[in-house]
């Protein structure tokens, strides 16, 4: 009677490389946990090799090769956002210099400018010229771009996870970022 050895037993990963076990430092031991945490949750497929106790860089490139994600990126990182980036570019530096003329001096004129400099499109009609050259109004914006600003991005910070790894083509310590669960999360 044969069986298959799957089919009772289950192949755990290789957890740790026993020569690494007796001298962890407190930044190897945070790089294991990730690397467990990351196996745990499906971002990485397959248990890294380990390389002077620390695991081999390009776990987390796996998805790299598809030839439809390469041609995406080629697409849209190649083509289309440089486009856009010039496109804005060009119409924030004709904004810039059209509200820095002598004969458009005022205070919202400056301010456009401000915007246009930093990267923000905005047309007004002059009838609400006076609304915002308030220093009122010109504070309440600035105060809420910042905070709608720092509470958009916040979740980012938490989307991508870093790690001390081993580069064998350098043949040195590296860093590598991976993505965390959150960035998978839909909602």
């Amino acid at each position: 009677m044969t069986t298959e050895i799957g089919e009772y037993y289950s192949l755990m990963p290789t957890k740790f490389p026993e020569l690494c076990t007796t001298s962890l430092s407190p930044e190897q031991n945070q790089t294991f946990a990730t690397i467990e945490y990351l196996y745990r949750n499906g971002i990485i497929s397959t248990w890294p090799n380990f390389t002077n106790c620390l695991p081999q860089c390009g776990i987390c490139t796996s998805f790299a090769t598809d030839h439809t994600y390469m041609i995406y990126n080629l697409v849209m990182i190649g083509l289309l956002l440089p486009f856009i980036s010039l496109c804005g570019l060009i119409g924030n530096s004709l904004s810039a210099f059209i509200y820095s003329r002598p004969r458009m001096r005022s205070s919202t004129n400056l301010y456009f400018c401000c915007l246009a400099c930093s990267d923000i499109a905005v047309c007004l009609p002059e009838k609400c010229k006076r609304f915002f050259s308030r220093v009122g109004c010109f504070q309440f914006v600035s105060a809420f771009v910042i905070i709608f600003s720092i509470s958009y991005n916040v979740p980012r910070f938490f989307e991508n996870i870093a790690f001390e790894c081993w580069h064998s083509k350098f043949d040195s310590n590296s860093m590598e970022v991976c993505p965390t669960p959150l960035r998978y999360n839909d909602t």
